[in-house]
């Protein structure tokens, strides 16, 4: 599978005219969790020759492209790097992933290095805690099993930045080994409900997931806002063009 991954991104690379500097698996497969429905949710970061970043016309800044059981989407460096100002959570799990297709040494350490010691907690934190607060009102409106998937998953991701020395990680498991509030069984039984594997019983998940979410919002005032260096994104966007 990872051939036929590879030979996907060399020809968006060959398609769009850019060099691929960056590719990592997102989504199920990168939180431990996959299952054999699962799809590939492929991310990636692009660089694209000087003159594009040179043009009065503006460029596209993603490419994406879906088939079957193939879900990729590429940003470009120059976007990438931008966000990354933002402490963006997508970048910022992109970097934490374990399975990981391509890398440019240079960037990948850089952009794990921005998210560990630069990006600011209290942005993320606040964007877990909306996002599990989300799903789990779409969750009591529809009742789909994954939303409440999504608020647990959202939840531990939140909880485990607001703690000290916090695990650099997004596996689920791992997330789980380290929760006061949840236990292996609670993420067996979400993964159940959400594979359709078991009755539709809820075993105070809600209850669970909305004591994290409270406790992590008191703690979330304490954490640093911190901002990564421009100065330091600059020169590596200059570096990569070659400049």
């Amino acid at each position: 599978m990872r051939e036929s991954i590879l030979a996907i991104l060399s020809k968006l690379e060959e398609d769009h005219e850019v060099r691929i500097l960056y590719a990592c698996e997102a989504g199920s497969r990168s939180y431990g969790v996959e299952n054999e429905k699962s799809d590939y949710d492929i991310r990636f970061i692009y660089i694209a020759p000087l003159r594009r970043y040179l043009s009065i016309i503006p460029m596209d800044d993603t490419i994406s492209h879906k088939q079957g059981e193939w879900d990729i989407q590429g940003w470009d460096i120059q976007k990438a790097l931008r966000l990354a100002l933002k402490s963006n959570p997508s970048l910022y799990e992109w970097t934490h992933s374990p399975i990981v297709y391509r890398q440019d040494e240079e960037l990948t350490d850089k952009l794990r290095i921005l998210a560990q010691k630069e990006f600011s907690k209290k942005t993320l934190v606040a964007h877990y805690t909306n996002m599990s607060k989300r799903n789990l009102r779409a969750f009591e409106e529809k009742g789909a099993p994954s939303s409440l998937y999504q608020g647990l998953r959202a939840a531990l991701m939140a909880e485990n930045l607001t703690k000290d020395g916090a695990a650099a990680t997004i596996l689920l498991p791992e997330l789980i080994a380290h929760s006061i509030h949840f236990s292996d069984q609670d993420l067996k039984h979400v993964l159940d409900l959400k594979n359709e594997a078991t009755d539709q019983s809820f075993n105070g998940l809600l209850e669970k997931i909305t004591a994290c979410i409270e406790q992590t919002q008191r703690q979330e005032s304490r954490l640093p806002h911190t901002k990564p260096d421009i100065n330091g994104i600059q020169e590596l966007f200059f570096r990569k063009l070659g400049i």
